[in-house]
């Protein structure tokens, strides 16, 4: 392993990071195999999270704080490596969209996790899914629309 700036390279771009290492074993024309373990990557049903979670994190959200208009609608909220997620699916600004409507929300796996989801909005959890495997409580504020 040699440092960014080691010969024969000497890179000194600051796209590569200062602490970055080549691996090069002196030979030319050859060819290195290296192995990878994604197995502790989070596997997701979407290109991507809005709202990622920390790791072993007591993750609270307050979906009219990120944005007062649209909530956390229309978002994937994922908390499946935290110890407990707990959602408050508000957005007292917009009375048609709201809170987590339409909405992905992936639930801790721990087995001693715990995930609470409070739908405080009209359409608060409106056509949301949850996932969960553990306890979770999920309050809806309307009982017309807020949990449907």
């Amino acid at each position: 392993y040699h440092v960014k700036t080691a010969s024969p390279w000497h890179i000194h771009t600051d796209e590569i990071a200062d602490d970055a290492m080549w691996v090069w074993n002196t030979d030319t024309y050859n060819t290195m195999k290296f192995a990878f373990d994604f197995a502790n990557i989070i596997a997701s049903t979407t290109n991507s999270s809005s709202f990622l979670c920390d790791c072993n994190s007591h993750c609270v959200i307050y979906c009219d704080l990120i944005d007062a208009h649209e909530g956390c609608s229309n978002q994937v909220i994922d908390g499946r490596h935290a110890a407990s997620l707990t959602v408050y699916c508000d957005s007292s600004k917009n009375a048609n969209t709201g809170g987590c409507q339409f909405s992905t929300i992936h639930c801790p796996l721990r087995d001693d996790a715990q995930c609470h989801v409070e739908c405080r909005d009209y359409f608060g959890c409106y056509l949301a899914q949850i996932y969960a495997s553990n306890v979770t409580s999920v309050r809806c504020a309307h009982e017309e629309g807020s949990c449907l």
